[in-house]
């Protein structure tokens, strides 16, 4: 049972480093778009730059998910998940 329960910490773990660093190419892009907004000129077309932001948000909140998915399996099964729901914060 212990290898099970390392094994699951451990998809829990590389979970959240993807989430993690989705959030931080997620963010590194918004600011470069903010940048692009405020240097570029009115014809400037930033759609690809828009698209491609809120395409990264949304891997990142699946991301996420997963991560709390994760973790949810690696709790319950240490014992912990008997109807207390989720302990992910």
């Amino acid at each position: 049972m212990s290898t099970e329960i390392a094994l699951l910490e451990r998809a829990w773990l590389e979970a959240e480093t993807a989430a993690d660093a989705l959030k931080l190419e997620a963010s590194k892009a918004s600011a470069e778009l903010a940048h692009m907004r405020q240097t570029a000129g009115a014809e400037t077309d930033l759609s690809a730059l828009v698209a491609m932001v809120e395409q990264l948000k949304a891997r990142h909140a699946e991301a996420e998910r997963a991560a709390s998915a994760a973790f949810d399996r690696y709790w319950a099964a240490q014992g912990n998940g008997k109807g207390s729901g989720s302990a992910y914060a």
